[in-house]
């Protein structure tokens, strides 16, 4: 009964790292979505910008 503890222990130990580890995750994507959203944003201007230019 005492390996059974003990691969409880070690199932909790790997889930809580899992969990963090998917949290690390979760938060980088953000970040990533929302650079990528800055560049989307800044692409847009530029063109918008280019064909104001062009026009002229």
């Amino acid at each position: 009964m005492k390996s059974m503890k003990t691969d409880v222990k070690q199932v909790l130990f790997e889930c809580t790292n899992l969990t963090r580890t998917l949290t690390e995750l979760e938060d980088q994507m953000s970040q990533l979505m929302s650079m990528m959203g800055d560049i989307k944003r800044q692409i847009g201007t530029g063109i918008s910008s280019n064909t104001e230019d062009n026009q002229l």
